[in-house]
């Protein structure tokens, strides 16, 4: 039999849990709908919130990368969390303000963003690209990332599912 432990910070037990994440250190993230971000170590729990920078109170998704930044989606976009210091992202010309969905780190180290609206954007080394409905995918509203052994990225959309390969979208139908 287990036993249920409660760790209840500024409330965040009436806030929906809407991320959960565990980082190289063991660290539990928590995302919350309303309180922002909170990390679980060692049986203490740590907000971040506004106040520490983050965009939104809203933390809809979290990535840890292998330089150790935490990437938080939120109701406001994409911020950064590293060493304590929150970054705010901002695309120009992008629609990354109305959902981030998904978050992968690639193997090369670039950043996949999905958007609910927005379709696909790459984000390497500053450098932004978008893929859309415009470049071959089904929808721009991106519900999931996977990246395979070979290195394509496969993308789950609305209307069905993408693979991006060598800077080529497929489609994949019941008849493929």
């Amino acid at each position: 039999q287990g036993k249920i432990s409660s760790f209840v910070s500024e409330g965040m037990s009436k806030s929906n849990i809407d991320a959960l994440y565990e980082d190289a250190e063991g660290s539990l993230w928590v995302g919350t709908t309303t309180l922002g971000l909170g990390r679980l170590r060692d049986g203490k729990l740590t907000s971040f919130s506004q106040r520490e920078g983050l965009t939104s109170r809203s933390v809809w998704r979290l990535l840890e990368t292998r330089d150790g930044s935490i990437w938080i989606s939120d109701g406001g976009g994409l911020d950064r969390l590293r060493d304590g210091k929150s970054t705010a992202f901002a695309f120009a010309g992008q629609q990354t303000t109305q959902s981030i969905t998904s978050l992968l780190e690639g193997r090369d180290g670039c950043l996949w963003i999905g958007t609910a609206r927005g379709g696909l954007i790459r984000l390497k080394d500053g450098a932004v690209a978008s893929f859309t409905t415009k470049d071959g995918l089904t929808s721009d509203s991106i519900g999931s990332l996977l990246e395979d052994r070979a290195g394509s990225l496969w993308i789950g959309t609305a209307n069905g599912l993408n693979r991006l390969q060598d800077g080529e979208v497929s489609t994949f139908t019941t008849r493929d």
